[in-house]
């Protein structure tokens, strides 16, 4: 991530905390799918402020950008009711841009092709930082202006329409009455006949965040979230040393504890499935070390974290038998592993509706699954825990992928936050124990599978599940050398 300078710092602080609410978004589209859209968000910056940034926004716009479906223009207006931030997006192709859009534009409307009919619809969501979600006592005067020109004219159920147009102004009070609705609550909506528009709407999978600078729905950096985390050799050491008497130890007298990273280009791409890892050596400060691997020797390596940011290496953790408190160097980790690479892949799509608790879908040969648990999360919390919990007879290590797939144009990638082998008689919660008693395999076992996601949308969505039909184990064998603790 590229260094703030103090001025687009600030900038970044005053727009996103303040423009998801005091904003007017104005969409305009055309007959073939192409369109603009202006959004203005107002400010409270003083004028020598803006002098000072404007220059610095100018010189390094082209380098932040990385779009690859929209074309982006920012400047700054000034009018007599104050300042206002606008950005304007061009793109050719609605359906290619809004993976891109997502980051960009707070509460940015939905637009789903359904039968006849070309949706556009604003709803009550549930995720971080939405703009309805900011404290009553924080701001005053706030407003949110929607606006969407369409290709021939809509009909809206809410909207005041002229023309090709139809708007909606939510002042203050609206806000505050949108805070307290239901989850999914529709705010805004129009249509217009299907034939009037080319929208290619399909799912299609939500990256990470075009702009090193952003004002998105996370704040300063257009994602938050799911940037990128740097990964060094070592993220974390640990060594309890007492002088006198007895100390408390981790499992099998261990006393001390690491995390390292292994670069991914020393293994395959993520995501993917290993078992069998193993720790082969440790040396530090010239001495070999006692040592083992401290979790899981089988699991699924998404190439997140479980808040969906992306990780460069592949983090393994090691419990040791410490010696001193204070090491200059670890001279020597290795650890192997099997990696299982696949040869044959096949994408699964599984409905997610109302009535999808305790009923077993197949979404491969012999392979069922039972979704017993769907967490929106809350847009209130620092971490929104939005999750899927899941029992299945299908190993996790078989499933190289698992996506969400939403009615308007985006795919959200999910994590694999946990998951466990367990038999029947291990299992306590009662929805979760009679889903396991329908899929219990051969030896009684069954896999409790927990996904997770920044957000998840209102019901009905589609889950599509890529497993694995066929693999090779390849064994690794990696190391790691010099590695300076102490400086």
């Amino acid at each position: 991530m590229k260094k703030f300078k103090p001025g687009l710092l600030f900038l970044c602080m005053a727009i996103g905390l303040c423009g998801c609410i005091r904003q007017d978004l104005a969409i305009y589209l055309n007959s073939d799918g192409s369109g603009q859209i202006v959004l203005k968000s107002k400010i409270n910056v003083q004028e020598q402020m803006l002098k000072s940034i404007e220059p610095d926004m100018k010189s390094d716009s082209d380098k932040l950008l990385k779009f690859k479906h929209l074309t982006f223009k920012e400047t700054f207006v000034k009018k007599e009711d104050g300042q206002w931030y606008v950005t304007i997006y061009r793109f050719k192709n609605l359906g290619l841009a809004l993976p891109e859009l997502e980051y960009e534009i707070p509460m940015m409307p939905r637009f789903t092709v359904r039968e006849d009919k070309f949706e556009m619809s604003l709803n009550r969501e549930r995720e971080t930082n939405e703009g309805f979600q900011i404290e009553d006592k924080e701001y005053d005067d706030l407003f949110y202006h929607l606006s969407v020109t369409f290709p021939v004219p809509p009909t809206s159920i809410n909207g005041k329409i002229s023309g090709k147009t139809v708007r909606w102004e939510f002042d203050e009070a609206d806000i505050k009455t949108f805070k307290s609705m239901k989850i999914g609550t529709r705010i805004a909506y129009a249509q217009i006949p299907a034939s009037g528009i080319n929208a290619d709407i399909k799912p299609r999978l939500l990256g990470d965040p075009v702009r090193e600078r952003g004002f998105g729905k996370s704040g300063l950096t257009g994602g938050g979230s799911h940037a990128d985390v740097s990964s060094d050799a070592l993220s974390s050491y640990y060594a309890n040393i007492h002088i006198l008497g007895e100390h408390n130890t981790f499992q099998d007298g261990l006393n001390g504890s690491m995390v390292v990273n292994f670069t991914l280009d020393t293994l395959v791409a993520a995501p993917f499935s290993y078992t069998d890892l193993k720790l082969k050596s440790l040396v530090i400060d010239g001495s070999k070390i006692e040592s083992a691997i401290d979790g899981e020797k089988d699991g699924v390596f998404t190439g997140t974290d479980r808040w969906g940011r992306k990780l460069g290496a592949f983090p393994v953790k090691v419990g040791f038998k410490a010696k001193n408190a204070w090491p200059q160097k670890i001279d020597k980790l290795e650890i192997s592993l099997k990696v299982e690479e696949p040869t044959q892949t096949r994408k699964h799509l599984i409905a997610v509706n109302d009535d999808m608790h305790s009923k077993t879908q197949t979404f491969a040969e012999n392979k069922k699954l039972i979704i017993t648990r769907v967490e929106h999360g809350s847009s209130t919390a620092a971490f929104p825990g939005a999750s899927i919990d899941l029992v299945t007879n299908c190993r996790a290590t078989s499933i190289l992928g698992v996506y969400l797939d939403t009615s308007y144009g985006l795919r959200y990638a999910m994590n694999v936050l946990k998951w466990k082998e367990a038999k029947l008689n291990q299992i306590w919660e009662k929805g979760t124990k009679e889903a396991a008693g329908k899929l219990t395999n051969k030896d009684g076992i069954v896999y409790l599978v927990s996904l997770g996601l920044d957000h998840i949308p209102k019901l009905p969505f589609n889950l599509m599940i890529k497993v694995i039909e066929k693999k090779r184990s390849v064994e690794k064998k990696l190391k790691l050398e010099a590695i300076h603790v102490s400086k």
